[in-house]
């Protein structure tokens, strides 16, 4: 109880931070034409989703490769958002553990996703942004791991401000589809 007394101000700035940041926008957003992607997230997590586009990175039979990056105890050890431990959450919170790209492939897209069209130089950046994020080593995975997928270690560092829903957000900014300044949340994605 202690320590969450300390760690409150914390938190409380930080959710502050996540609903303010986020307005501010950066650069202007080129509109592609051509090739499309997805985004799919829940109340927490946010992914790409590629059609065929993405083959060359995670060849599979499937037509559709989801991709997303993320905390390597929760991604792996922790069996659904409702058994998130909050150890493991501040952990996670805090930069404490290591992080991971997880890849899944889909025979259709979620009905939730978000469509996003992109030319050609765009899709390649966001590309590059995920060959930059994992070192191609794949995970072994225990039996008592419950995620489904493949997962690959990440040279990236998992914590508070550089999360899962920011990641797709630089790979979005970079190819200019997004401009905003932080998304720390998956609501602004």
């Amino acid at each position: 109880m202690l320590l969450f007394l300390l760690c409150s101000p914390i938190f409380l700035l930080y959710f502050i931070l996540c609903f303010t940041l986020p307005i501010i926008k950066i650069g202007k957003i080129k509109k592609g034409k051509g090739m499309k992607i997805y985004i799919i997230k829940d109340a927490i997590h946010s992914d790409y989703v590629f059609e065929s586009e993405i083959k060359d990175l995670f060849p599979s039979d499937k037509k559709y490769t989801k991709v997303g990056w993320g905390d390597r105890k929760i991604f792996l050890e922790t069996q659904s958002w409702e058994s998130l431990k909050a150890i493991d959450f501040v952990s996670a919170f805090f930069g404490k553990n290591s992080s991971v790209l997880r890849v899944q492939f889909l025979d259709e897209i979620p009905k939730d996703s978000k469509e996003i069209e992109l030319d050609k130089d765009q899709l390649e950046i966001i590309k590059n942004h995920i060959k930059r994020s994992y070192n191609g080593t794949l995970i072994n995975k225990r039996k008592d791991y419950y995620q489904i997928g493949d997962y690959y270690e990440s040279n990236l560092h998992y914590n508070c401000i550089t999360n899962c829903n920011n990641w797709i957000n630089i790979g979005l900014s970079l190819a200019r589809v997004s401009n905003r300044i932080w998304c720390p949340l998956s609501l602004w994605v």
